[in-house]
């Protein structure tokens, strides 16, 4: 084999390396925006159960629901910033705050089952 077929096969290799990080560059960005899309889902039905509750057990009517749902976003939108955290870590430092002043969801949690 000859230094020019050498040469054309290297780069027909690269060509191809390249072409599979490409790919799987934008597999991965595909995967991140369904996985987005998912957390939105999930938030927004979470959110819409936290309302629920706190209409049907402590009496929140509309005009207050919204206002904890605006301070809910706020909270969770300045947290996500300020930290820069993906969703499962705002999970675990809303976990570590509410330990602070006593509240340990586990442990909540057991009690139920």
């Amino acid at each position: 084999m000859g230094k020019g077929t050498r040469n054309r096969l290297n780069r027909t290799a690269a060509k191809q390396g390249a072409s599979e990080r490409d790919m799987k560059r934008v597999v991965m960005r595909e995967i991140n925006q369904e996985l987005s899309r998912a957390t939105d889902r999930f938030f927004r039905d979470e959110t819409a159960v936290i309302l629920w509750v706190l209409h049907e057990t402590f009496g929140f009517g509309k005009d207050r629901l919204k206002k904890f749902y605006v301070n809910y976003e706020k909270v969770n939108n300045n947290l996500k910033e300020h930290y820069a955290m993906s969703d499962s870590d705002m999970k675990y430092l809303a976990d570590r705050m509410l330990k602070d002043i006593g509240v340990d969801l586990d442990e909540w949690s057991e009690t139920i089952s």
